[in-house]
């Protein structure tokens, strides 16, 4: 029986974040990024990583970024955002919460080599979140 053995890299970087010490992530599949210590934990997907966050003032803090061969399903009509010469299809949602406050969901989609990735972060929270660790992951997303 074959079993089919996900292997990714995890490395530290030289370079630094707004909140500390940046590290590079590596999937077999050749999706690179970059994200830093607000990571608490990292879990290879099949088709990318779940990062679980360190909570802060928020709950349920998680973000997945994965490849895909296709487009997302009506990205096309969300706003946009260009950096550095690359654009960005983005949605912001926010949700009714309970006592832990609003539950927002981020989805981030670009085109990267011949595919996509996409990000999703899901939270809750009472403080207006800023998803610049989300951006940071896309904005340093790469296929190699």
């Amino acid at each position: 029986m074959w079993r089919l053995v996900l292997v990714s890299l995890v490395l530290a970087c030289n370079t630094h974040s707004p909140q500390g010490r940046s590290m590079k992530a590596t999937h077999q599949n050749g999706l690179s990024f970059v994200y830093d210590e607000r990571v608490r934990e990292i879990a290879p997907l099949p088709d990318g990583f779940t990062l679980q966050l360190a909570p802060a003032n928020a709950r349920a803090v998680k973000i997945i970024v994965r490849v895909q061969d296709e487009p997302v399903a009506g990205a096309d009509a969300w706003q946009d955002r260009t950096v550095d010469s690359r654009t960005y299809r983005f949605s912001e949602d926010r949700f009714w919460g309970g006592s832990g406050g609003e539950e927002y969901t981020l989805a981030i989609v670009t085109p990267v080599a011949s595919k996509w990735v996409v990000l999703e972060q899901h939270l809750q929270t009472e403080a207006t979140p800023s998803f610049d660790l989300a951006w940071l992951v896309m904005e340093t997303a790469a296929l190699h």
